[in-house]
């Protein structure tokens, strides 16, 4: 409730984040949100969706009062939204939205705002007048919030609900808070409600309130944004497929489409996208296409299967993902296109019936498309299969994103055997150190039938050019002794080079992640990273790649995970960062995409997690604090930071490499087999940089001490 968040009577955004420690807190306890402003932009929406949502999903409602113009997209969206008001069909079909998940509330309030906006004013949730002055404009800035309880507190102060207004980077703002249950307080808090009381009814000096169904706005708004351009984005694409249908039941509407328009462009594909589904085609629908991370294998899967639907006639389409984020995302693309998508993951209760009821239906033929997203785990299970093996084989279709994970021997038990058409997509798809992976990959999906290389993606100005700058470390005492002992204990299990070593028994595979570990956790890295913030300001759009051991911390405590050790010394140089893990819920992890791609923090520390396919495209620098000397690993994490995205016209990649210093001749074995692993990353990722030749300079004489030119050079010279 209201009163137990222990508000401030004075929010400041020089010292406190208005949206993070106030906006979004309460709206998180109300059921009834009354707001005034000068000035409204939808993206509040996104950046307060979390808040929202809970109001929302409480059964909650809000009533706005804006004084200045919104765009055309928004106007059209608010009166489509009253429109509908009346439209029976329509209002069924709302109900099943308004007792959606707080995450489904939360996921369209950031992803399909113009939708969400219209819909909200539909279920008569949120309404919005226009209000004009006799001479200049209505500038006044604050809002009430009622609980449940029947505590309210109304705020006021310099804020608009724009994100220029909310988010600490830019304006300086202020608000006062003042509750009804405080006796001192109710000097103020009375006042404020009343005023809004009065101008919602009309009833306020020299101010006018016009409801948005009232012609005459049309003609207001449209002298008030002529000198404002429209802010087009893919919420047109999502929002015109939303003026055709009317929430008609996808399953009995058109076949699924091509948009119009993506991102406020005419929709096309890309040439490398076309050429990839011809030789898929000539393939008879069956095979791998290996593209480069960021290089758009998803949206050329759904264009390619809705392409096929249209000269099919009939398909299922079940898509697999690893993960549940990469599933939402999948959902988020089908959307565009017209699929109607059963997410196939967490509780079976909340997708069986569904899956079931559709999968009857599609066999009866009383409805000739069907869609459905399972991640891994909950494809292997009974429950799932047992209901696919239903579909008939020629008119199903099975997409397996990142499909190097389908070739362990349990997960390709579990592919649907009864798939006519079969297409993987991954931007590592081989398996060099498990063949047999590599095998099962193919014999299911079939051969490779398109390559799409990373260094393709950038001259083709898919991918993003990138800076790759290394930060030289070197272990310390205690490091280089306990390294040498555990490469001393691999080189007895193993007489052959450590180049050729292929660990099989657990006690070689437990003692090389020890010797991985400490790598990962250099005590340099932590007085490097030091050094290297203190010459920087926080900015935003960074990444933090960390390792998921512990590092060694001070006397009160004595371990902290890598994650955290990172996080601390970024806090010390005022970086605002969240950590980015398998252990924060995935409510929380959204909630972290979020803030990331709208700026209210600087970066995310991240273990793991954005590893394969989650989209951060905005994503400007990654430092890579711990990285792998697994190629497929780092692969995908460079590919993170190279999808393009408005304005960025460049990435950064700051690699924190770790060499053993140079010993004695009875130790350079062992310091080259180390060297070979970091230096295979440094000219993989160096190759391919805009600044391939400075790096060439700095790791020349590591290369001739090592005797690893003839290996790495050629790749750096030819690039």
């Amino acid at each position: 409730m209201l009163r137990d968040l222990k508000l401030k009577t004075v929010y400041s955004s020089d010292i406190d984040d208005l949206l993070i420690d106030f906006y979004i807190p309460a709206m998180r306890e109300s059921v009834r949100y009354d707001r005034a402003v000068g000035f409204f932009s939808i993206r509040m929406l996104s950046l307060a969706a979390e808040g929202v949502a809970a109001l929302i999903h409480r059964n909650g409602s809000m009533r706005l009062i804006i004084g200045d113009a919104l765009s055309e997209e928004e106007s059209l969206a608010i009166k489509n939204g009253y429109s509908l008001r009346d439209d029976a069909h329509y209002l069924k079909s709302l109900g099943e939205k308004l007792n959606s998940t707080l995450d489904t509330i939360s996921d369209d309030l950031v992803f399909n705002r113009l939708e969400t906006l219209s819909w909200l004013i539909a279920a008569d949730r949120l309404d919005i007048k226009l209000a004009l002055r006799r001479v200049g404009m209505f500038h006044d800035k604050m809002g009430v919030l009622y609980d449940e309880d029947g505590d309210s507190i109304v705020f006021h102060g310099s804020a608009n609900e724009t994100p220029y207004a909310l988010l600490p980077e830019y304006n300086f703002e202020s608000i006062d808070v003042f509750s009804n249950w405080s006796k001192e307080q109710n000097l103020y808090y009375t006042p404020h409600r009343s005023k809004f009381e009065r101008m919602w009814k009309n009833a306020w000096p020299n101010t006018y309130l016009i409801d948005f169904p009232d012609v005459t706005i049309n003609k207001i708004l449209n002298i008030r944004r002529e000198n404002k351009p429209p802010d087009i984005n893919l919420e047109i694409a999502i929002y015109k497929k939303y003026l055709n249908s009317r929430y008609d039941n996808p399953a009995e509407s058109n076949l699924p489409a091509i948009p119009e328009e993506l991102e406020g462009r005419p929709f096309s594909i890309f040439l490398h996208q076309k050429k990839a589904l011809q030789c898929w085609d000539a393939a008879d629908f069956n095979g791998v296409l290996e593209h480069a991370t960021g290089a758009g294998k998803t949206l050329t899967a759904v264009y390619g299967a809705t392409k096929l639907l249209h000269t099919t006639g009939r398909m299922f389409l079940v898509i697999a993902a690893p993960y549940q984020n990469l599933a939402d995302q999948w959902g988020d693309v089908a959307r565009v296109f017209g699929w109607h998508t059963i997410p196939c993951y967490r509780s079976s209760d909340i997708w069986k019936e569904e899956l079931e009821n559709t999968i009857i239906r599609f066999t009866r033929r009383v409805v000739n498309f069907a869609c459905c997203i399972v991640v891994n785990k909950t494809m292997r299970s009974s429950a799932f299969m047992d209901l696919i093996k239903e579909i008939p084989e020629k008119e199903l279709m099975f997409v397996g994103d990142e499909c190097h994970h389908l070739g362990s021997e349990n997960l390709n038990k579990s592919l649907p055997q009864n798939a006519r058409y079969r297409l993987g997509l991954s931007a590592t798809p081989d398996h060099s150190y498990n063949p047999s992976s590599t095998s099962r990959i193919t014999e299911y999906f079939g051969p490779k039938v398109h390559e799409y290389s990373l260094r393709d993606a950038i001259d083709e100005g898919v991918l993003t050019p990138y800076e790759y700058e290394i930060v030289h470390c070197e272990l310390v005492d205690d490091e280089i002794e306990e390294c040498l002992e555990i490469s001393k204990d691999i080189r007895r299990r193993y007489a052959s080079d450590e180049r050729d070593m292929v660990p099989t028994d657990s006690l070689t595979m437990s003692l090389l992640s020890k010797r991985a570990r400490i790598f990962a956790h250099a005590q340099q890295k932590m007085e490097k990273l030091r050094l290297k913030l203190d010459h920087i300001s926080p900015e935003p759009l960074t990444l933090f790649y960390c390792g998921d051991g512990s590092v060694e911390g001070d006397e009160m405590e004595p371990s902290l995970r890598h994650v955290e050790s990172v996080s601390r010394v970024l806090s010390e140089f005022d970086w605002r960062t969240s950590i980015f893990t398998a252990e924060e819920s995935l409510e929380e992890r959204r909630q972290i995409l979020n803030h990331f791609r709208s700026q209210i923090i600087h970066g995310i520390s991240a273990i793991r997690c954005l590893d394969e396919g989650i989209d951060v495209p905005s994503c400007r620098t990654a430092f890579f604090l711990a990285s792998s000397r697994n190629r497929r690993q780092f692969i995908q994490r460079r590919g993170r930071i190279l999808r393009r995205a408005p304005g960025k016209e460049t990435a950064k990649i700051v690699d924190f490499v770790v060499f053993l210093p140079r010993g004695s001749s009875s130790t350079y074995d062992i310091e080259q087999g180390i060297a070979r692993a970091e230096l295979e990353r440094i000219c993989e990722f160096a190759r391919l940089a805009t600044n391939v030749g400075d790096i060439y300079s700095q790791i020349k004489d590591l290369l001739d001490y090592y005797d690893l030119a003839d290996e790495f050079v050629d790749g750096l010279i030819s690039s």
